[in-house]
């Protein structure tokens, strides 16, 4: 489905999440929580607006580090793992170069420039962690995915 086509969807959620009332002036914008704070040493971008583009589109820290899929045992060659940075997502047989990332209600939407077995792509994707330590899951949709449900939820792999 073209890009264009989700702007509808896109500019609805927006409107959803902003609230149809005027903004407060003299409220304080919502702050980027802690766990989701960029891994860039410039954190100026706290305080920014949940609507506005992540610091430096890099994805947070949060999010960093090696996932597979909840039954999988972490090997480095499984076909479900991905090792997530601040500026890049490898996959099995595919890298992503992150070209955007904004907030998306509890999580983020990573637009990366794709490459993989000999082709390149762009590619929408929404990132979400839930739980915490053992319970922790990556749930991972892409942005066309209507009834927000991931079929290969993600564990984070040991270090």
């Amino acid at each position: 489905m073209p890009i264009r086509s989700t702007l509808p969807l896109v500019a609805a959620l927006t409107v959803i999440a902003c609230g149809s009332e005027p903004a407060d002036e003299t409220q304080a914008a919502p702050a980027i929580a802690e766990a989701d704070a960029p891994a860039a040493s410039d954190t100026s971008q706290a305080a920014a607006p949940a609507t506005k583009a992540i610091a430096d589109d890099r994805i947070p820290a949060r999010y960093h580090g090696a996932w597979d899929d909840v039954a999988g045992d972490c090997n480095p060659f499984s076909d479900l793992r991905m090792e997530i940075g601040s500026d890049e997502i490898m996959f099995y047989e595919s890298m992503g170069r992150v070209t955007s990332v904004e907030r998306a209600g509890e999580g983020i939407l990573v637009e990366l420039a794709m490459e993989g077995e000999g082709e390149s792509w762009d590619q929408r994707t929404r990132f979400v962690v839930e739980g915490s330590g053992d319970d922790e899951r990556l749930i991972t949709l892409d942005e066309n995915d209507a009834d927000g449900v991931d079929p290969y939820p993600s564990k984070r792999c040991p270090s």
